[in-house]
């Protein structure tokens, strides 16, 4: 559906695993119960039903405290726009501006450094690479907590019902930090991108921090 945003990213934390199928397990267990009397290869499949689920939530429990589960942040969104509106939108002071925060400034020109203020220090970003267009990747060199290496893209490409379908992910996200602020800040960005949707089709400044 056209302008539908899209998340790939959850905030799960390890209690979830546990909890999850706790009332599915009981009354399965149940139901195995009364049919393996007399019956040992129903009471086989219930012993290798509970260790697979064991292994597998130690499994998410595992990479949970690695961060191998930390990021990306992805989101999509439909925009009935020209791919060179939408690339300037993305890739300049003034369209960045009109939907992210106020205080943007930045030109097309990989090596630049991009920066945006949201009233207290200011976030640097230096241009890595662009393809009009169709692209626009960020490096963060450090100066926000947690987003030292991280990298960030703008991806545009035709859309199969029409219009452009804009790709936007956050990557690099270090190990340490919380589920829960990575989940706040991929909601964030699914804010932002929305905005980012509004400003281009009607033309309306409407940032996010304004």
């Amino acid at each position: 559906m056209a302008g539908q945003l899209t998340s790939n990213a959850r905030a799960i934390s390890p209690a979830d695993c546990s909890s999850l199928h706790t009332k599915r397990r009981i009354s399965r267990r149940r139901g195995f119960a009364s049919a393996s009397s007399g019956s040992p290869s129903a009471a086989r499949l219930l012993a290798c039903v509970t260790t697979w689920r064991s292994l597998r939530c130690s499994l998410i429990k595992s990479r949970l405290q690695e961060g191998i589960m930390a990021g990306p942040l992805m989101h999509t969104v439909t925009i009935e726009a020209d791919p060179e509106k939408i690339y300037e939108a993305i890739s300049t002071g003034k369209g960045l501006a009109s939907f992210w925060t106020r205080e943007s400034h930045a030109e097309p020109k990989v090596g630049s450094t991009a920066t945006f203020g949201f009233g207290g220090p200011k976030l640097e970003l230096k241009v890595a690479e662009l393809k009009p267009r169709k692209l626009v990747r960020w490096s963060s060199p450090g100066g926000f907590p947690g987003w030292e290496d991280t990298s960030i893209t703008w991806e545009i490409a035709p859309a199969k019902e029409g219009g452009q379908e804009v790709r936007f992910s956050h990557a690099g996200w270090p190990e340490s930090v919380p589920p829960a602020e990575l989940a706040s800040v991929n909601y964030t960005w699914g804010r932002i991108v929305g905005r980012l949707k509004k400003h281009v089709e009607t033309g309306e400044s409407v940032p996010f921090f304004p």
